[in-house]
């Protein structure tokens, strides 16, 4: 079905404005709308353009947008989509960090997110188990995933590295390394090339390696982020990722765009930018380039293990991200005590991200109050 570009740049902008509850919600919303309601893509289409995006690396909803609009569009069809379901979040992001750069200082901002952190943990706690629970399978997963946490831990080798490692590691443990893994090693390419840019340029690589290779969708990023962000480059603290993570949470549209947040953050306008620019590059240059590549993805069982001893590489990542970044959340009892009612009550009903940061800004802003 041929769509026109304006109607599908207003749908994506509709959809980054309502886009709340992280890609499920987004994936679902666009089934309800595009397949059954307006009938612009079959059920087959649809789930085509789902099952290759979850093969990619890089931010899921946003390249199920990049896939419809290329399947409706073209190559035009694919950027305008894509760009305009990013828009409206950017905007907010931006917003969000300049208030929190320029009013920090003013506003007690540390008690309003006193009990957003926690929650926050919570939540990511239990979406490390769920990234976890597909790929933890059999002895040889678990043994990976004991490995890679311990060269996290111990070492300082670079993440994109230790990813890569753990996605061959996994070839050998299941014999099928024969020769041809090396190919692989492209992820790691764009952190070499940050030596003697400006600190925008820097942002960009950053987030740009980021990107290539950030398999497991938006809970996976926070691993990638403190490893990278915090205990690599140290431009954040892990307070200021935790606060970071709890306001992306708060507002639609991808999580992908805390991003801007950081970039504000680390180097002003310029930084949040090349931000956003380098970690959203890769999913529209690959979902523009993947025939090749998923046809590779789909039929070459070395490439699914690899793809798996990834996964498990960021699950080990994440572990050890939660386990940093608790001691910034869990300061005393009541937090800590936040922490496991959030991780109980997700565990049991998965409640809608946003709402546990609202509820945790309600917990923050009456402990300030009564203080």
């Amino acid at each position: 079905m041929n769509v026109s570009r304006a109607h599908l740049a207003r749908y994506f902008l509709r959809l980054g404005l309502i886009g709340f509850g992280g890609p499920p919600a987004h994936i679902a919303i666009m089934r309800a709308d595009l397949v059954e309601r307006r009938k612009w893509l079959t059920p087959q289409q649809f789930e085509s353009d789902l099952a290759t995006a979850n093969l990619l690396p890089g931010p899921t909803s946003t390249e199920v947008a990049i896939y419809i609009g290329y399947r409706l569009g073209g190559v035009s069809g694919a950027i305008l989509s894509g760009a305009c379901f990013i828009a409206p979040t950017l905007v907010i992001m931006l917003a969000l960090a300049a208030l929190y750069v320029h009013l920090g200082a003013v506003l007690p901002l540390h008690e309003v997110l006193y009990g957003v952190k926690p929650l926050v943990l919570g939540v990511v706690i239990v979406g490390t188990v769920s990234l976890g629970q597909p790929v933890l399978r059999s002895w040889r997963e678990w043994a990976l995933f004991f490995t890679v946490l311990a060269a996290l831990a111990l070492t300082s080798a670079s993440v994109l590295l230790i990813l890569v490692g753990s996605g061959l590691g996994l070839l050998i443990l299941s014999g099928q390394l024969k020769g041809r893994g090396g190919a692989w090693a492209f992820a790691a390419l764009p952190a070499a090339a940050a030596g003697g840019l400006d600190l925008a340029g820097q942002i960009f690589i950053k987030f740009l390696t980021i990107g290539v290779i950030a398999y497991g969708g938006g809970f996976a990023l926070v691993g990638f982020l403190e490893r990278e962000i915090v205990s690599g480059t140290g431009w954040l603290t892990r307070e200021q990722l935790l606060d970071a993570i709890a306001l992306s949470q708060s507002v639609p549209g991808p999580l992908f765009t805390v991003s801007a947040f950081i970039g504000y953050l680390v180097g002003g306008l310029p930084g949040a930018l090349a931000g956003v620019l380098g970690i959203f590059a890769p999913a529209f240059v690959i979902v523009l380039a993947e025939r090749k590549l998923t046809a590779v993805l789909r039929d070459e069982p070395v490439a699914q293990t690899f793809l798996r001893g990834v996964v498990v590489g960021v699950t080990a990542m994440l572990t050890l991200s939660v386990a940093s970044l608790g001691n910034a959340a869990c300061v005393d009892v009541w937090t800590t005590l936040l922490a496991v009612a959030t991780l109980l009550t997700q565990l049991r009903w998965r409640v809608a991200p946003h709402w546990i940061v609202l509820i945790g800004f309600a917990i923050g802003l009456t402990r300030f109050a009564l203080a």
